[in-house]
């Protein structure tokens, strides 16, 4: 069993053979936390070396020079969900109580500057990690608008092809961390091995990343704009 009191939890995201998890819990020390807590639902999946190509491909991201700060502080661990139930892969990520960047209007998400700057320099780490995936061959991150239960596949395909600020997988905090920071980037897409099947990570890096790189572009000059105005007023 894992050793946390779960307050309240809302089912995210599923990609492939894993669930997200938003949850409000509190540790075996009384403190609340709001955590993603992921979880595997392939008892395959939950052996060293799915764990190994998972905690690398989460390495590279938290080691990328200026996208790391972005991405939360990961913890990879088995464990039963129940006394009599196999073991199964977690991956748990600490992150201030929030929303998705594409669940907030333009008004809340643009009204703190200091999220706008953030916003922006997450961005330009996120174009630059997509060009590296791309000469180095490496898996990409999931930057695209993750399906939400009972969500029409149509608005989420629009979303792909016309909204810029898209991403389901940008988190803004609704207070800042010990470090000032309010925008996390979570993935939430399928796990690294599942990544490399059939020559997904191959068109995930060609064709899907360079689409996240177009919206990127488009989303970089809304917030430029954004920014402009609050320098004059």
């Amino acid at each position: 069993m894992l050793p946390l009191k779960v307050a309240e939890s809302k089912k995210g995201p599923e990609h492939g053979d894993s669930t997200l998890w938003r949850v409000a819990a509190q540790n075996p020390e009384g403190l609340k936390k709001m955590i993603a807590l992921k979880q595997v639902k392939k008892e395959e999946f939950a052996t060293p070396e799915a764990m190994r190509a998972d905690k690398e491909f989460y390495e590279f991201l938290k080691n990328f020079p200026g996208f790391g700060r972005f991405v939360p502080e990961t913890m990879y661990f088995k464990a039963q969900m129940a006394k009599n139930s196999a073991p199964q892969l977690f991956r748990l990520q600490r992150f201030l109580g929030g929303r998705a960047a594409d669940r907030m209007t333009d008004d809340e998400l643009y009204h703190d500057p200091a999220v706008v700057q953030q916003l922006l320099e997450l961005i330009n780490n996120a174009l630059e990690i997509l060009k590296a995936a791309r000469e180095e061959k490496k898996l990409t991150p999931d930057f695209r608008h993750a399906i939400e239960n009972n969500e029409p596949l149509r608005t989420t395909i629009g979303g792909l092809l016309s909204d810029p600020r898209y991403s389901g997988n940008i988190f803004i905090s609704d207070k800042p961390n010990e470090s000032g920071q309010r925008v996390f980037f979570v993935d939430t897409g399928p796990n690294a091995q599942e990544r490399t099947s059939k020559g997904q990570d191959k068109f995930a890096r060609e064709v899907v990343g360079r689409l996240e790189g177009i919206n990127f572009e488009l989303w970089k000059r809304k917030l430029e704009g954004v920014l402009k105005k609050v320098e004059k007023n």
